[in-house]
């Protein structure tokens, strides 16, 4: 079974166009669009609304005619919380083009394949912070912050204490605690477990920003670590596999895949996985 993985495509058109015309040559089975699927820039509001009503239904047929595999995405910190009901009610009406909801176990039972996702991530100093999270009870916030807003359907509201917004929400090890039970009975019943998270683990050399700096989540690491979901994919920090030259590395038995994300050159990975005995056979990245 072959699996396309992209991240990261934040409404590149052309991305999007470049995964169809993958998938067919490559005569994928599955696709997976890891999170931060709308636009990123100017009016978001505005752009990521239009952008699900003038292009990604229009993609979703075009994926369905042309391609007809499965397509599961999600979104990430990028994209605008409340419009992930806009796009499960879209998806709705397309049966092989799945938005995957935060904590949920998606089936693909004719491949003997489930995927958990996680879309929620460590915070950052940036100002969008619906999906923004403390890794664990000990850690803080970034020192720095710009701006701190949570966005609702009428705009944008600023966050006057971010720090004492942050303490209150779960952590990431809490949260990731809430999906361990879906794992393991997966497991036992012998899937084949995608834990698609949008954080990378640190310690894999996945999360690496310019400066060198790591900024991945020990919460995702020691979850990996315990649980070991068959293959794990990642992506957020859109420059760290051009730092490192790391596109995926291993946690114990896990593959961890991190394909990163350019503007002008599209990175994804294609990964051949063994059904009948519930292994890796092989990853290309492109990137």
């Amino acid at each position: 079974m072959k699996i396309l993985y992209v991240t990261d495509l934040h409404g590149n058109i052309n991305h999007y166009e470049q995964v169809l015309e993958l998938a067919k040559r490559k005569d994928i089975d599955i696709c997976i669009n890891g999170a931060d699927v709308l636009p990123k820039g100017g009016d978001l509001h505005s752009t990521q609304r239009i952008f699900i009503k003038e292009y990604l239904i229009k993609y979703a047929k075009k994926w369905k005619k042309e391609v007809n595999k499965p397509y599961y995405f999600t979104t990430g910190n990028d994209d605008l919380e409340f419009l992930d009901y806009n796009l499960f009610f879209t998806c709705k009406f397309h049966k092989d083009f799945r938005f995957m909801q935060n904590f949920c176990s998606y089936e693909i039972k004719s491949k003997n394949v489930v995927i958990v996702n996680y879309n929620n991530v460590k915070d950052y100093p940036f100002g969008l912070k619906n999906r923004c999270r403390l890794d664990n009870k000990n850690d803080d916030i970034d020192l720095i912050q710009y701006g701190p807003v949570y966005a609702t359907s009428d705009g944008f509201e600023n966050i006057m204490d971010w720090r004492a917004e942050a303490i209150k929400k779960p952590t990431i090890e809490e949260e990731l605690k809430t999906i361990t039970y879906d794992i393991n009975l997966y497991k036992k019943r012998g899937y084949i477990v995608i834990f698609n998270c949008h954080v990378p683990p640190i310690g894999c050399g996945l999360d690496i920003l310019l400066n060198g700096q790591p900024v991945g989540s020990d919460a995702v690491t020691n979850f990996i670590l315990n649980v070991q979901p068959h293959l794990s994919l990642h992506g957020h920090i859109h420059e760290s596999p051009m730092v490192t030259n790391k596109y995926y590395n291993y946690i114990d038995t896990t593959l961890c895949v991190q394909p990163g994300q350019e503007i002008n050159k599209l990175h994804y990975a294609v990964i051949d996985i063994d059904e009948n005995n519930c292994s890796i056979k092989g990853i290309k990245i492109n990137g």
